[in-house]
């Protein structure tokens, strides 16, 4: 009978033992990457106007640079329009890849920074030599106001079928490690209650749980340790802005957090469960001198 008993607890606590790492690893990608408030809040720390400057300035063909001081200033006052378009974009595309809508329709009013961009273009195309004003300020606002569409709409209808397809898989992704997070809370906790009703005892009970929390979590935070060593390295970033590379490091130790909050819980937990299986041992121990 100990035989079976004893084997039946390796064997439910080996399954708990990997069910907590997965879930681990579950938590995260919940708390970070399938979080939009995660997303949103992660962009909002870089300095998108900036960024798009620097990368403009790197990039544009020569004969559009003069208007790049337009374009810089155009970002800086459109700020505030910039990040509603963004959180606008991220809660929607969460909200269809979550399932809570079944329509991926976005629409921007690009009304504002139309607005403000054919002004800025406007006061450096007028500063040109006269020899390269080849039509007036009014046929060049006209012309710029007939090319930049007052409102941009995305749906399935026109994004191309790679990146649709992306998206769908995105989609299914996103439902099955949601049903697989809720799945591993369940099982945990079932798991749980198998070990109590195998060894029927608090003592037994808390020092089995205690062990199997104790070693999850200091290996969760050695892996963590790890990853945060080696990883940042790994990733390449030369020709990336300094601004981006900042980013980029600090995204790494944010998308990580979870896990380190996730291994010092189940760490802590577990020194808990086997300070409570001591105390309830030494108790136990001193009723039987008693008796």
């Amino acid at each position: 009978m100990k035989v079976l008993k004893g084997f039946a607890l390796g064997l439910t606590g080996s399954f708990l033992f990997v069910a907590l790492i997965i879930l681990g690893i579950a938590f995260t990608i919940n708390s970070t990457v399938l979080s939009p408030k995660f997303l949103i809040s992660e962009i909002e720390k870089l300095d998108l106007s900036a960024t798009a400057q620097q990368i403009l300035e790197e990039r544009l063909p020569s004969e559009v640079k003069p208007y790049l001081p337009a374009i810089n200033s155009t970002l800086d006052e459109n700020k505030l329009w910039i990040k509603a378009q963004i959180d606008y974009s991220i809660n929607t595309l969460y909200n269809y890849l979550s399932g809570e809508s079944n329509i991926l329709d976005l629409t921007f009013e690009t009304q504002p920074l139309k607005q403000s961009l054919i002004k800025n273009l406007n006061q450096i195309y007028v500063q040109l030599p006269p020899s390269e004003q080849v039509i007036t300020s009014d046929q060049f606002q006209q012309q710029l106001s007939d090319e930049i569409p007052s409102t941009i709409r995305v749906n399935r209808d026109n994004i191309p079928s790679e990146a649709w397809q992306t998206i769908q898989q995105a989609k299914e992704i996103t439902g099955y490690n949601r049903t697989t997070y809720f799945a591993l809370i369940f099982f945990s906790i079932l798991l749980i209650l198998f070990i109590v009703l195998i060894t029927r005892e608090v003592k037994g009970a808390t020092l089995s749980l205690g062990i199997i929390f104790l070693v999850v979590g200091a290996g969760s935070l050695s892996a963590l340790i790890a990853t945060q060593r080696f990883v940042p390295g790994s990733i390449p970033m030369n020709d990336l802005p300094m601004q981006v590379k900042v980013w980029l490091k600090q995204l790494i130790i944010d998308y990580l957090s979870p896990w380190k909050m996730y291994s010092i819980i189940i760490l802590v937990l577990g020194v808990l469960l086997l300070v409570t299986g001591f105390f309830f041992r030494s108790k136990m121990a001193k009723q039987s001198e008693i008796g």
